[in-house]
């Protein structure tokens, strides 16, 4: 767990000292996204929504250098059962959060502008839930963080001078200490640059 922060940590400054060196330099893009992401893990997988944002800055005219979020909820459950004279009822929540720092690198800028990316960052699964049986409730809350590497392909069409849609999709390997998950990504949303 220790050595998963510390590289993340180590990614974060990267990250920051890249941006700052860039920021002044060029464009400045601001995008969201939504989509799906299908997570496989031992051999059973779950296909779930996935919505996120990112920022990042030019560092040269085919190269962004950026910072992301996304946020997918794996499970949400709430529900009852009486029978026999005993109630049962129960509620579940998990959620897969990653913070990630990368390079997109533009294959041919122009209008249209493919680019395949790299990204190093962390990925933390969360559950909770509650379970009441009869009159006896029990809880639960349990994370786990782990550090993430991507690599992916999308592609930018500009529909104005400083904006446009921007399909991507992205695998991502999480390597949790108990079993790794691999985190299979297809996204589409909107990309505002400023600073042309």
């Amino acid at each position: 767990m220790s050595s998963t922060r510390s590289v993340a940590a180590v990614a974060v400054v990267i990250l920051g000292f890249a941006l700052s060196q860039t920021a002044f330099a060029g464009e400045l893009e601001f995008a969201g996204f939504g989509g799906g992401t299908h997570l496989r893990a031992d051999g059973e997988g779950t296909t779930k929504g996935v919505v996120g944002g990112r920022i990042g800055a030019s560092a040269s005219k085919r190269v962004l250098v950026f910072g992301e979020y996304s946020y997918a909820p794996l499970a949400g459950f709430s529900g009852s059962l009486a029978g026999g004279g005993t109630a049962v009822a129960s509620d579940l929540n998990a959620n897969l959060m990653d913070f990630s720092g990368g390079v997109h690198v533009n294959l041919a800028p122009g209008r249209v502008a493919p680019y395949v990316l790299g990204a190093l960052g962390v990925g933390r699964l969360s559950a909770s839930g509650t379970a009441t049986v009869g009159t006896t409730t029990a809880s639960f809350h349990g994370s786990d963080s782990a550090l993430g590497a991507s690599g992916g392909i999308g592609l930018r069409y500009f529909v104005g001078r400083n904006w446009g849609i921007q399909p991507e999709f992205r695998y991502t390997r999480y390597f949790f200490d108990r079993a790794g998950l691999n985190d299979f990504r297809f996204a589409g949303g909107l990309f505002f640059r400023f600073g042309e």
